[in-house]
């Protein structure tokens, strides 16, 4: 008869054997599992997507493009400015330092913040004859260098006027326009 032996005797009592340690069912290893390697990985993309994207996904948080509003907005309470001759409002609108015309009590013309130098002023009409800025399509720059939200009308007259919008202090403003096909420089 064969003679068992007991778990802690024999020649390899106390040094702890399988015959002491949990037993681990058959293909089981050690180590992580599959599924904490893959979420490391996963993770790992993740993070360095973000580092190497992180200007652009900051220039999309700063834009908001799925909100609308705060560019038409500006562009609406800009043009309503211009329209009531109101040189402070219009200036406050702006961001950067705005040359605004002024001749008595009217707005005779406008240079936006980024103009060149030299460069003549754009008539206020050329600016309001626009219509309501829901009309218009929106373009979005995400540049790091230069992000802004790009408000293009068409007025009655022909061309196109193009209005640079961002949020600078909370607020959005205009920060450029650009009047094109038509006379837009004030005499």
């Amino acid at each position: 008869m064969a003679k068992l032996q007991q778990p802690g005797s024999g020649p390899s009592a106390g040094t702890g054997s399988d015959s002491t340690r949990k037993q681990r069912p058959p293909g089981h290893r050690k180590g992580p599992s599959v599924g904490a390697i893959v979420l490391l990985v996963v993770g790992f993309c993740a993070v360095a997507a973000g580092v190497f994207y992180k200007d652009e996904l900051r220039t999309y948080v700063l834009l908001r493009p799925w909100s609308k509003a705060g560019p038409r907005g500006a562009v609406d309470a800009f043009v309503a400015a211009l329209e009531a001759n109101d040189a402070d409002a219009v200036r406050g609108l702006m961001s950067g330092k705005a040359d605004v015309l002024v001749n008595g009590d009217r707005i005779t013309g406008l240079r936006p913040p980024l103009a060149y130098p030299g460069m003549p002023p754009v008539k206020p009409e050329s600016l309001t004859q626009v219509g309501p800025a829901a009309a218009g399509r929106i373009e979005y720059s995400m540049r790091a260098t230069y992000p802004a939200a790009f408000v293009i009308l068409t007025p009655p007259s022909g061309g196109w006027v193009r209005f640079a919008t961002r949020p600078v202090d909370g607020e959005w403003r205009i920060v450029d326009f650009l009047v094109g096909g038509q006379p837009d420089h004030a005499e």
